[in-house]
């Protein structure tokens, strides 16, 4: 067990026992049932107390990764590092949305925007030139969408047909300064990463074994790292025939920005 899967079941009920009213704490499955030890088992087992009763919930735990958009990450990430130390003395964190990609490799032919060393550095200025402009009026939670502008600048900011790319920028709080990633929505799926998602969504789990337990609620998680948007993942799983028998629900975990979203059903 990693403890990269005990910080998604720790994020995951933190959110679901807010959302029930009972606190919900993760214990491995082996600890409750010492017979699983070394054999085919689940996760976790979320014990919860109330007034009331005391409910056990099954969970599992998937991993979905994109090799390709996590070297984009870190691309944007480096970029908006040097953003963020030119909004000074200006605070406040920043997520960044887009679906463009940066300097992928030569062969790559979708909604591409390629920066030098000198491009870098403009685009760097531009950029956090109209978040200073723009960001100190902006709420909390609201979102500004900053591709026409970058286009005005940049004129080979990627369109999608004759409009710019997307570059949305959600103020995520006030305080020290900040602009990274936040979950992306990236639309280009290349065959192989797509078929890799599906079988990790058409793998048999192991919560059928909860179930025989007498586990009433059996959850399935997938860790998402920033590489999925729930969207996406909903189109994943809705072609993929998930076992009703076994599994209850579905969300996806993003543990970095403490973000739930049910997926399934």
């Amino acid at each position: 067990m990693t403890n990269k899967e005990m910080e998604c079941a720790e994020c995951f009920l933190k959110w679901y026992s807010s959302e029930c009213g009972v606190q919900y704490l993760p214990i491995r499955a082996e600890k409750v049932y010492p017979d699983l030890e070394g054999k085919p088992r689940w996760d976790f087992i979320a014990l919860g107390s109330s007034r009331c009763h005391e409910e056990e919930v099954a969970i599992e735990i998937k991993r979905l990764t994109r090799p390709h958009l996590r070297i984009q990450r870190g691309q944007w990430e480096r970029l908006l590092a040097r953003v963020a130390l030119k909004m000074a003395p200006m605070s406040g964190t920043y997520l960044a949305y887009t679906r463009v990609l940066l300097n992928p490799p030569q062969d790559e032919k979708y909604h591409v925007f390629r920066l030098d060393h000198k491009r870098e550095t403009e685009f760097v200025r531009t950029l956090s030139g109209i978040i200073r402009t723009i960001g100190p009026s902006m709420h909390i939670k609201e979102e500004a969408d900053f591709g026409p502008m970058i286009m005005q600048r940049f004129s080979d900011w990627p369109k999608h047909p004759g409009k710019p790319y997307e570059f949305t920028l959600t103020k995520w709080s006030e305080g020290e300064t900040i602009v990274k990633l936040g979950m992306s929505c990236d639309v280009f799926w290349p065959d192989a990463e797509s078929a890799k998602a599906m079988r990790v969504l058409d793998l048999a789990t192991q919560l059928g074994l909860a179930k025989r337990r007498g586990i009433r609620q059996a959850i399935l998680l997938l860790d998402c790292e920033m590489d999925w948007d729930p969207p996406v993942i909903r189109s994943l799983v809705s072609g993929t025939e998930v076992d009703c028998a076994e599994i209850d629900a579905i969300y996806a975990v993003e543990t970095s920005l403490q973000l739930v979203s049910r997926v399934w059903p």
